[in-house]
């Protein structure tokens, strides 16, 4: 681990270098009281060095193009909460801020599916057994048939999340990112190379804040 001094630290602030990994959670909330979250990560390319506020406006306005493309296929009652980061190496936190544009799913909540039951996005990275698992909770029951995801403007609207998230982007401080998944006993980032929506649904895990890929 860098210790944050020298050129790791500029003006007092641990930074994110070119090649460094920060760490991103979307946090939304379905019907009020239940967390619905996902854990990203993100490796910079170029135009680092970024300070840690930096790289939480970056992810923010990452996760509002991300979640735009699927936000109107989920229930109103699924509302976006917070987003935070982190810095992995030197671990720094970068704060926590609300979506920038986003509030709360567009079709009507009397529909929901069972609490739980998600779309289930799966990412798939060079690493052996290395893959990046997404819930999408807030699905409503005309999307499900049968138990099986068949509704085409939900199914076009992730596979837009999809290619989102399979693609470099480039953030307004200037850093352009890679999404993958990260392992710690390697310290190695892994990015995504391929990505598909399960037909099954799927059903999130209850887990601590912070935690996955």
């Amino acid at each position: 681990m860098k210790d944050c001094t020298g050129k790791d630290r500029i003006g007092g602030k641990c930074m994110l270098e070119n090649g460094g990994v920060c760490k991103g959670i979307a946090h939304m909330k379905l019907l009020g009281t239940i967390d619905v979250i996902n854990v990203y990560h993100h490796q910079l390319v170029t135009g680092g060095p970024l300070s840690p506020e930096e790289v939480l406006e970056d992810v923010a306005e990452f996760y509002d193009v991300l979640y735009g493309h699927i936000d109107q296929v989920l229930v109103d009652s699924l509302t976006f909460e917070d987003i935070s980061a982190y810095i992995i190496d030197p671990a720094t936190a970068c704060g926590l801020t609300t979506w920038p544009t986003l509030t709360a799913g567009g079709i009507d909540s009397s529909d929901v599916v069972a609490t739980g039951v998600c779309a289930l996005v799966g990412f798939g990275t060079a690493a052996l057994r290395g893959q990046g698992r997404k819930y999408l909770a807030g699905m409503v029951e005309s999307q499900v048939v049968d138990g099986l995801i068949t509704d085409g403007t939900f199914i076009s609207a992730v596979v837009l999340y999809i290619a989102q998230a399979l693609s470099d982007w480039n953030s307004g401080n200037g850093g352009t990112y890679l999404n993958g998944i990260y392992r710690e006993k390697t310290l190695t980032f892994y990015p995504y190379l391929e990505g598909w929506l399960n037909a099954i649904p799927g059903y999130q895990r209850r887990r601590k804040q912070g935690v996955g890929s």
